[in-house]
This record gives C-alpha cells, structure tokens and sequence, in this order.
C-alpha cells in the first residue's frame, strides 16, 4: 500500500524461547530419638518462558509484512489477517518481534512430611506431598484469527496433587542388604503441551487432566571390599499421558496442525543389575545390564486440530496398545576394565551393547480407516501397522589419563579419550513420518513416506590438559 523500499518474501527469523525460574524451599529437621527424624518443608516455584519470533535479516529487502499469508478463506490479500491486531502498522523490520509473542507462567508450590525410622535389622521411611500447581498463557499479540482467546491473561488452569511414598531397607548383614521402595504420586500436565497451539491461541488440549504414576522397586544390594553388587526389579506405571504432534498437513501445507493423544498409558517395567570386581591393586572390572520391557498399555483417543480454525477432530481409537515407548533401547549392556598404574597413569576401555530400540509411531495408521478393506495378517496389513525396530547397536569407547608432578604443590593432568571408536552407526531414534496417503501406499509400498532417523555421532575425541596449583 505504498510503502518505499522492496518487500522481502523470505526473510531468517529467530525463533526465541527465553525461560526464567525463581525457586525456593525450606526444611526443618528434628532428630526426636535414635530411632526417628521427622523432616518437613516448604516449596515454591515459578517458571516463566517467553516464546517469541524477531526478525533477523531481511536479505536484501527493506521490510516484511506481518501478515498470516497461510490463513485460509481470504480470497484476497487485503483480508489476509495480521498476526497482531493490537498494532495497526503491519510492516516489520530487522529487529522487530513479529508473528508471535507469548508468556507461558507456571506456579508450584507444597509441602511434604517424611518420617525415618532406623533400627539395628532395618530402617523405613514414610512421605507425603501436598501440592498446588497453577498455570495460563499471556497473549502479546491479538491474532487475527484467534482475535478473541489469543491476547492477555487466558483462565488459571489449576491442579492440586496428592504424592505419598515410602520404602525399607532389611540389613541382613554388614554387607548384604534387602531393600523395597513405593511410590503414588499426582502430576499436573505439562504447560508446554497443555495448550493445542500457544502460538495463536489458548486453546486447551482436548482431554486434559492430571497423570498419575504407580511406582515400585525391590532389589539386593552387597557391599564388599573388592567386589559389589546392586541388582533392581522395577515395575512403573504410568495413566491419563498425553501425546502431542505438530505439523503440516500433507495435502495443504498452507495448513497447520496437531496430533493429539489423549489418555495415553504405560508401563515401565524390567531389572538393573551393576557389578564391581577389583581384581588387584590396579586392575578394576565393571558391568552393568538392564533389561526392560516399556510398552503402551492403553489404546488412547485421537484428535486433530488445524490451526486455521482450531476445531477439533476426533479421530476415534488408536490402537497402539503393546506398542513400544519409542526412541528408548529396552536392552543396554555395558562392560568396562579400568588399569590405574602406582605411577600415575589409568586407562580404560567400555564396550557398550543397545537393542530393541523402536521407532515413534504415526497414530494416523492405527486407526480403523488405515487398515479398512485389507485383509488382516497379509503384508499390507502388517506393514501398515506394525512398529519398525531399530537395528541393534555395538559401541567402544577408550579414556586414560596422566599426572606430573612438577614440583611441591604444582601438577599437569592430561586426559585423553575416544568414543565410538569403531565409528559404527548408531540410530538413536526416529519417528514415521504423519504423512499417510493409502492409494500411494498400496501403490508404492509403505516406503513412500520413509521415517526420519536421529543418529549418534561417529567417532569423537576429546584431549584436555589441567594445571594445578
């Protein structure tokens, strides 16, 4: 509208999260007997974390518009609505904070109580938790889309949680020991994926409530002079979860949207064994193995919402009960033999070992809809369905240090170390793509759409020198 200078169509932006945290807490003790402290406290907690997006470089340009050019049902330009209509003058410059600009403010704050009772065969405590979790969005911006729940202080969104825990610890001897922990605890949602879309809106995710998590271990411990060992059964499980994904639809990427799962359960459940045998003066080995099995054991409510909008979707059942919590190896064994020399030098090797590692599933092909008119069981079906495991995973690593005495008071330490010696290639995780097109599918094979892999890093080594003083 007659604005000198050129009007840049791409431009970097810097998307910022500034997050602040004031925390405080204050305990009391008192030792009532040999056999009793009781412990009480107080805890507060705020978090603020400001989203926004200022614009960096306008390559070559003189100015960029703030306008939502992706907003659907404006067949002309000038009824494109603005990401801030408390600010009548939509051109933006190198600098300027545009598109978006929110607050999100979480409060914490409780007490708890424990109780620790200590005898000559065993000790136990008990412990309880009272608190008051309180969060909302403040808009900056009044979106243009969203013009009437986007700008200001949305509604206080408040949780009170109820925690309590307790465990015991049988000592058979000096050395041997029998423990036992357990625990019930409240958890609020998280601020972060409470809102469908914080960027324009405060609209709420459909569903949202509080998660509760049951938790239990056992185990045995030995403590000895040159050998221990600690081996843990543990058993989590975990109810009324959310899943969140955001992204673009893959028939319009105009349009915005997101995934939500609601009612999601799991269970965490396995053994954790460690040992430490020193074989001599110098010579130490160690071993730790953990074998899990963590799965879904809901089959939880699907809704989309588009950001256009902001109506939501139900998308019905997704069946994704017995599938694997994602991006997490459920077998890890690892082995080290650390060498320490009189003459102030060490060196050690560890031979790490990682499988049953699944990839992030897309809810969308789990739905009745995904798998309609195919056979059950056939090769479509269980391409379409199934959950892709990562390939196992073999890894080295090398450390070793030395000291010099330079002299009275003054030393040089040198460290030196080699992870992924052998460079193998380690997919840490990964997600399928949302993107799920059934006639593409049949066609092509389920490869069409290929997952996104996270990869570890190669080789990598490090050398670092330290005088001392």
């Amino acid at each position: 509208n007659g604005e000198p200078g050129t009007f840049s169509q791409y431009v970097i932006a810097d998307q910022r999260s500034d997050l602040q945290r004031y925390s405080a807490t204050s305990s009391y003790q008192n030792i009532v007997s040999d056999n009793l402290t009781v412990n009480f406290g107080l805890t507060f907690q705020r978090d603020r974390g400001h989203y926004f997006s200022t614009l960096e470089d306008l390559l070559g340009g003189d100015y960029f518009v703030n306008i939502d050019r992706f907003a659907l049902d404006t067949p002309l330009p000038g009824q494109l609505p603005g990401y801030n209509l408390e600010n009548e003058d939509v051109i933006v410059r190198e600098g300027d904070t545009y598109r978006w600009d929110y607050y999100l403010t979480g409060l914490r704050y409780g007490t708890w109580l424990q109780g620790q009772f200590r005898f000559r065969k065993l000790d136990f405590f008990v412990a309880g938790e009272v608190t008051k979790n309180d969060f909302w969005r403040t808009g900056n911006f009044r979106n243009g889309r969203f013009p009437d729940n986007s700008f200001g202080d949305s509604e206080k969104q408040n949780y009170l949680n109820y925690s309590a825990k307790g465990g015991v610890t049988y000592k058979i001897n000096g050395r041997n020991y029998l423990y036992a922990n357990a625990a019930w605890l409240d958890r609020a949602p998280d601020l972060r994926v409470a809102y469908v879309s914080p960027r324009s809106r405060d609209q709420l995710v459909p569903g949202l409530t509080k998660e509760q998590v049951y938790s239990f271990e056992g185990g045995y411990q030995l403590r000895s002079p040159n050998f221990k060992a600690r081996a843990t059964f543990f058993l989590t499980q975990f109810i009324n979860g959310l899943k969140l994904n955001r992204f673009y639809l893959a028939e319009n990427v105009t349009q915005f949207g997101t995934s939500i799962l609601s009612g999601v359960d799991s269970r965490h459940a396995g053994i954790e064994a460690a040992i430490q045998w020193k074989i001599s003066p110098t010579l130490t080995a160690s071993g730790v193995a953990a074998v899990g099995e963590y799965v879904y054991t809901s089959r939880p409510e699907g809704y989309f919402v588009i950001d256009d909008d902001g109506k939501i979707e139900a998308l019905g059942t997704i069946y994704a009960k017995n599938f694997y919590v994602p991006s997490t190896p459920q077998t890890a064994y690892s082995a080290t033999l650390d060498y320490r020399s009189a003459s102030f030098w060490s060196a050690s090797v560890t031979v790490n070992y990682f499988d049953r590692n699944y990839l992030d599933f897309n809810p969308f092909r789990r739905r009745t809809e995904a798998v309609f008119n195919t056979d059950e069981g056939s090769e479509l079906y269980n391409r379409i369905v199934n959950q892709q495991k990562l390939p196992d995973a073999f890894t080295v690593d090398l450390f070793g240090n030395k000291s010099w005495r330079i002299n009275d008071g003054t030393f040089f330490n040198l460290t030196a170390g080699v992870t992924n010696l052998l460079n193998a290639a380690v997919i840490q995780g990964g997600y399928e793509q949302l993107r799920f097109e059934r006639q593409e599918v049949e066609e092509n094979g389920i490869d069409t759409f290929s997952p996104r892999y996270f990869y570890a890093f190669g080789t990598n080594f490090f050398m670092m020198g330290a005088l001392r003083f």
